[in-house]
């Protein structure tokens, strides 16, 4: 009975609504988590070619990019972490997730429609390295496509310096 209790409460975890974190998600910060950390956290990728991962769980997919170079040994390396660091990540839900269900505080993310294709809306933290993608649907209710956690303001020290031109 205990292990029953324990595997339900585990199933809720895993079904809860997305949450949108300045910390990352489930623990996943972009320049500070590994790729160790994510596959334990998510198990082996479903896809994998070297910078890119894609993972499933039952309620969402989520794609991650990880640094395959340093500015040690790449001119054109943006970020100067570690092989193998996280360097951006985007969780999209499998079920419909409306926008409202985020509770975005409004003061901190910027709506901005995309002017290329209509219906498509991004909400953008980037002191917190958070984008919210959305889609306009029936009813004019905005629904979440995908979230992406990138570098926030405060790791732009991680930064690979650019040489002078």
């Amino acid at each position: 009975m205990k292990t029953f209790l324990l595997l339900l409460t585990a199933a809720g975890l895993l079904m809860m609504p997305i949450p949108v974190r300045a910390q990352g998600w489930r623990g996943v910060v972009p320049l500070h988590s590994t790729r160790q950390e994510v596959e334990r956290l998510l198990g082996s990728p479903k896809k994998s070619n070297g910078s890119f991962s894609s993972y499933e769980t039952k309620t969402e997919e989520v794609r991650v990019f990880y640094s395959i170079t340093s500015c040690e040994t790449d001119k054109s390396a943006e970020w100067n972490v570690p092989l193998g660091t996280v360097i951006q990540f985007t969780v999209y839900p499998k079920q419909k997730l409306p926008l409202a269900n985020l509770k975005l505080d409004n003061a901190k993310f910027q709506r901005q429609p995309d002017y290329h294709v209509q219906g498509v809306v991004y909400y953008f933290n980037r002191a917190d390295g958070i984008v919210v993608d959305t889609r306009i649907l029936e009813g004019n209710v905005e629904d979440v496509f995908g979230i992406t956690y990138w570098a926030r303001t405060a790791d732009q020290p991680l930064r690979c310096p650019k040489p002078l031109q």
